[in-house]
């Protein structure tokens, strides 16, 4: 991703992780103290990542559109790469052919 990309993504979330309990991109930590929300922000020390709203291969990723991003901070984005490998594990796949 591009700096200017990066940093207008960044500025769109106003600095902030953008982890809401009960999204599709929650890390599955409750945030409890904060009412569902974390409010980690973005400094040097604590830098945002740039995550897929939805669970998407990198290659599909490096296509999609601004707003099909969200902001996690570093522990956010562990959980929820966690919570989607788990998603994955648990489908079932469909074979293309019986014969």
């Amino acid at each position: 991703m591009t700096g200017d990309r990066h940093a207008d993504l960044i500025a769109r979330a106003a600095g902030v992780c953008q982890c809401r309990t009960g999204t599709a991109v929650a890390c599955e930590r409750p945030h409890a103290s904060t009412g569902g929300t974390c409010i980690v922000a973005h400094t040097l020390q604590r830098p945002l990542h740039i995550v897929p709203r939805t669970d998407t291969r990198p290659e599909r990723a490096a296509t999609l559109p601004a707003e099909d991003f969200t902001t996690l901070c570093d522990a956010c984005h562990a959980g929820l790469l966690t919570a989607r490998r788990r998603a994955r594990a648990r489908v079932v796949p469909v074979p293309e052919a019986l014969f």
